[in-house]
């Protein structure tokens, strides 16, 4: 299941960097709280310390916003598209792979 994800992910041809736009709107619908984390700490992209540092973030959006410093700062954004992918938030994914919406 996992190489096949990350099939999907590479498929989609997601860039290592994300426009400000598309930041603002995962920082607004991500859903960090129901497996996201999870996915991202038990994949090896962030670290328990890390993981901690987020849950420690006092709202929803707040924590979004560590968590893309975090996958930005690794380069990252196919780990998070694939820990997207793995708790059911594909519209993100699509989001992700389309630039918001722009079609390349």
């Amino acid at each position: 299941m996992e190489a096949l994800l990350e099939a999907q992910v590479q498929s989609l041809a997601i860039r290592t960097s994300i426009e400000k736009v598309v930041l603002d709107q995962l920082v607004s619908f991500m859903n960090p709280d129901f497996g996201l984390l999870d996915v991202l700490q038990s994949s090896g992209t962030l670290s328990q310390p890390e993981a901690a540092d987020v849950k420690n973030q006092q709202t929803v959006g707040h924590r979004n916003q560590r968590i893309l410093e975090l996958i930005l700062s690794k380069g990252a954004v196919q780990q998070l598209a694939i820990a997207l992918l793995k708790t059911k938030q594909t519209h993100l994914v699509a989001y992700l792979a389309n630039e918001g919406g722009k079609f390349r």
